[in-house]
């Protein structure tokens, strides 16, 4: 996953977000 970013999957669920934050 990408630093920083907020990755939805196809249920619409934020699984993202890990090292710069969230």
């Amino acid at each position: 996953m990408r630093e920083g970013t907020e990755i939805v999957d196809e249920q619409g669920a934020v699984i993202g977000t890990v090292c710069s934050g969230g």
